[in-house]
């Protein structure tokens, strides 16, 4: 007896953590959907290289790293996933903390990221990660990864100081 509500406490179980699953994974799928179109393939004025950006703003302001853009000069051109290439400027660097605002052009109405407060991420929470290093991807769709916070208040000091 004590073995076959074993089974059945077990089999319930197991499909409610299929379902489960299923469901963490169509809301995985949804969010990925909806960040791509903010996420920027930064490249130098020529199309090469390439690294990541977002957008933050509906008039192309986007946050990069100043080691993506500090070999573009001033101006760069920018992908989004939708296969568009747009002209975009420097705004400003902080070379020491390794970030770039730029600015992309041509439009008022870029799809962009809402912050979050990151004095609420903890240790443990699931993450996603979207870019295109390298430029991987020649049509600016963004490569995913996905992982958990693994530690917070770290800080890799700049090289050379």
């Amino acid at each position: 007896m004590v073995l076959v509500a074993f089974a059945l406490y077990f089999g319930v179980n197991a499909a409610n953590a299929q379902q489960t699953l299923l469901e963490r994974e169509a809301a995985r799928v949804e969010t990925l959907r909806r960040i791509a179109p903010s996420i920027v393939c930064v490249m130098d004025p020529k199309g090469q290289g390439g690294g990541s950006g977002v957008l933050i703003s509906p008039d192309g302001y986007a946050i990069s790293n100043y080691h993506v853009t500090s070999g573009s000069g001033s101006f760069m051109k920018c992908g989004l996933s939708d296969g568009k290439l747009y002209d975009a400027v420097i705004v400003g660097i902080d070379p020491t903390g390794d970030i770039a605002l730029i600015q992309l052009q041509g439009r008022t109405d870029f799809s962009f990221a809402i912050s979050g407060d990151s004095d609420q991420v903890q240790v443990g929470q699931e993450v996603l990660a979207l870019g295109n290093p390298f430029l991987l991807a020649s049509d600016f769709t963004p490569t995913v990864t996905y992982g958990i916070v693994s530690g917070m208040h770290r800080y890799q000091y700049p090289a050379n100081t």
